[in-house]
């Protein structure tokens, strides 16, 4: 062994350090060789303890109560997948993808989950609804068993509201896509159910039964729904999909474009509530419901839809309106208008151009049974109207069109430029037909 002085003082010279002495290429190839490994090394151990852990730790999701009586939860800007679920007066909140913390009602988050009792919690009767908001990235919502607040067991009088926020409204391609999977009945009481910002309203039912949402004695709107390139939700998943509202004077508002991947229906929950049920105008969208999925609205109250209806080869069903209008272009495979409120103000408007690409177009019935009034419109912008009466609105139907009765008096009125019925056309309505109006 050989000592050398350097500036940095005395060090021993092995014999290994004088073998690669007179081999300078395999010294030079054997500290390349651990420099890479001894830099990969270092950088492995910087990144396994760094940022994912520590964001965790310092941006979970938090679930805390108010005075009010609300249940809060705050998402973070990871992608967040809660669960909720509604079992024998139980609500179970459940975070699998960051920490769940806070306390609520006196009960503190443990395990990312956090139960709640309302039946033996004192502190949880003052219980008056969720306020959910996710927060930013792609986040999952699931609601199993359903969340029926209708019938807990909390404070009498005390009105339950659900506001559900996806926390993310992104149109560019490749932003946030946010989703609800749900089953059962989802359920408020005498507070409106709120649900934005989510791009897909999932059925995820094992078993393909259907699924509701509706607003008990309240109403329920959806806004600011959206995919990536537009305001829109899918509505699709295992089973049938209703949306409902209770109690006359209610409201179903939407201001995004429905697409149906599976059968969607919208309505009053009773036959005899009146709610009403409107689709706005929204400048980005051309259709309010489009999609591969049948569509039926149902209400006594007044049904107002601004964007066009674009069914691929499914039914649309209209039935027990007070009034109902179509703004656009309705096509669908076939066409189902039915109402038996017995109400001779009643006015059916398709304002403008109406197809069935497979099926039948059918009038069922419409009005009062002894006093006239109520009317039944097919392409109606063409005689109120001046430019659409320009645009040549025309009336299609593949197979039969047939304006029935069973006792209810309507006048009924073709008022487009042209109107091709496959096959057979039977008019039975007890008041008068207009044609080219």
């Amino acid at each position: 062994m050989v000592c050398q002085e350097t500036g940095w003082g005395i060090y021993a010279k092995s014999p290994a350090a004088e073998r690669d002495q007179e081999f300078p290429m395999m010294r030079s190839w054997i500290k390349n060789i651990f420099k890479k490994h001894s830099k990969k090394h270092s950088v492995n151990l910087i990144a396994k303890p760094s940022l994912e852990i520590l964001e965790k730790r310092l941006t979970p999701t938090t679930v805390t109560s108010n005075a009010a009586g609300q249940i809060i939860i705050r998402g973070t800007n990871l992608a967040d997948n809660l669960t909720l679920s509604l079992n024998n007066n139980q609500l179970t909140i459940t975070e699998a993808n960051t920490t769940l913390t806070g306390t609520v009602f006196g009960v503190t988050a443990a395990n990312n989950t956090l139960t709640i009792d309302f039946g033996a919690n004192a502190a949880a009767k003052i219980f008056t609804g969720i306020n959910l908001d996710l927060g930013l990235a792609s986040d999952t919502l699931n609601i199993t068993t359903g969340l029926d607040c209708r019938n807990l067991p909390v404070n009498a009088g005390n009105a339950i509201a659900l506001t559900l926020n996806g926390g993310s409204l992104n149109a560019t391609p490749g932003g946030p896509v946010d989703s609800i999977l749900f089953e059962g009945i989802v359920a408020s009481k005498s507070g409106n159910i709120n649900i934005s910002n989510f791009s897909n309203l999932i059925n995820n039912n094992q078993n393909n039964n259907a699924a509701s949402i509706q607003a008990f004695n309240s109403s329920l709107n959806i806004t600011n729904f959206q995919t990536n390139g537009g305001n829109q939700v899918f509505v699709g998943g295992l089973g049938a999909v209703a949306l409902e509202a209770t109690g006359n004077g209610k409201n179903i508002t939407f201001d995004s474009n429905i697409q149906l991947g599976q059968t969607l229906t919208i309505r009053g929950a009773n036959t005899t509530d009146q709610v009403n049920i409107t689709s706005l105008a929204n400048p980005a969208l051309t259709d309010s419901f489009n999609g591969f999925g049948a569509l039926t609205l149902s209400t006594q109250g007044t049904i107002n839809i601004q964007g066009a209806v674009t069914l691929k080869n499914t039914p649309f069903t209209v039935s027990d309106t007070d009034n109902f209008t179509a703004q656009s272009n309705v096509t669908a495979s076939t066409i189902s208008v039915n109402s038996n409120t017995n109400k001779s103000s009643t006015i059916i408007s398709f304002n403008q151009n109406v197809t069935t690409t497979t099926g039948n177009f059918l009038i069922g019935n419409l009005g009062n049974n002894s006093v006239s009034g109520a009317q039944f419109i097919i392409n109606g912008d063409a005689s109120t109207n001046p430019i659409a009466a320009n645009q040549n609105l025309a009336f299609n139907v593949s197979n039969n069109f047939t304006a029935g009765t069973t006792g209810g008096i309507y006048d009924l009125f073709l008022c487009g430029n042209s109107a091709t019925v496959g096959n057979n056309i039977s008019i039975s309505n007890k008041g008068s037909l207009t044609l080219k109006c």
